[in-house]
């Protein structure tokens, strides 16, 4: 069950991680933050591939790596 518990968290995250990456490539809300997002920001999409060029791409890609991220947790973690 613990492992059922790291998967869920992992795609949690990472569905956050790649919301939050789309949504500053396609808002480009990025005045008034750090240097590293607005690099971000100012990245064109066609560099980061197809995985941020549509928001079904994207959720598919974070499930994905959340899903990996979350079993190999899970497997490391002897809970």
């Amino acid at each position: 069950m613990s492992k059922f518990k790291w998967v869920i968290w992992g795609s949690l995250f990472s569905l956050v991680l790649f919301f939050s990456i789309y949504f500053l490539i396609h808002v480009k809300v990025v005045n008034s933050v750090g240097p590293v997002v607005l690099m971000l920001g100012k990245m064109d999409v066609s560099k980061l591939g197809i995985f941020f060029s549509d928001i079904k791409n994207v959720i598919i890609t974070s499930l994905i790596v959340g899903f990996l991220l979350g079993l190999l947790t899970g497997i490391k973690s002897k809970n």
